[in-house]
């Protein structure tokens, strides 16, 4: 069996090892002051990183109690006293003033919109409604609900082109049924049988899963 030989290079590995980890603890001991700093700069980092996903966390459960407490106060002024009715406006408001840019924003100016609506001030209403479709951070389904409640009060004042403008804007693959729904409803409003029935024909057919296709059928039944 022949005898391995070992290359200079090899045998001189260690050492080199060796005077590398010597170099470094050396380094490392001469420069300690900057080590030290840069550990406890990278713990405060980490502490403050913690401290603001704690912070957000706190803020979002806050921001959701006080939208939730809105919400009770609207539902609870609905046909309320005049006292109810102020307290709700200051719980939303309060809301809206603290919280201004957040997604939820949207949600509570569709609260304050449908508290207007209950009080028949269809101008706030109007204006709630519209700062709740246009804000920034809603998304799709707060859009289309808000443009929604929108033509509901245009309904009320008749005014039937805004109605229906609002109503044409809606979008999204999902909410094709309620958009012809409800123009097949403004339309038969104006007494204008023929567009109310090509509205439910088209829910019917584009949309034959939709749960309103029941009750669109039921309608046509009557307008042909």
């Amino acid at each position: 069996m022949s005898e391995q030989r070992i290359s200079r290079k090899e045998l001189h590995q260690p050492d080199r090892i060796q005077k590398w980890l010597y170099t470094a603890s050396n380094f490392i001991f001469k420069n300690q002051k900057w080590f030290i700093a840069g550990s406890i700069a990278l713990v405060v980092i980490i502490i403050g990183i913690l401290s603001g996903m704690r912070y957000y966390q706190t803020e979002q459960i806050k921001q959701a109690n006080l939208l939730y407490e809105a919400q009770k106060a609207v539902n609870e002024a609905i046909d309320g006293k005049e006292e109810q009715q102020q307290s709700a406006l200051k719980a939303i408001e309060s809301f809206l003033a603290d919280f201004p840019d957040e997604m939820n924003t949207a949600i509570a100016w569709t609260y304050l919109g449908k508290l207007y609506v209950s009080q028949k001030k269809w101008g706030q209403a109007e204006e709630s409604y519209k700062k709740a479709a246009e804000h920034p951070k809603a998304i799709i389904g707060m859009i289309n609900a808000a443009k929604l409640s929108l033509a509901v009060v245009y309904e009320n004042q008749q005014q039937w082109d805004a109605a229906n403008k609002i109503l044409q804007s809606i979008e999204g693959e999902n909410w094709r049924d309620v958009r012809w729904k409800n123009l097949a409803h403004i339309a038969l409003m104006q007494g204008d049988k023929n567009t109310a029935k090509s509205n439910l024909e088209q829910l019917i057919k584009e949309t034959p899963q939709s749960v309103f296709k029941r009750e669109a059928e039921s309608i046509l039944l009557t307008l042909n």
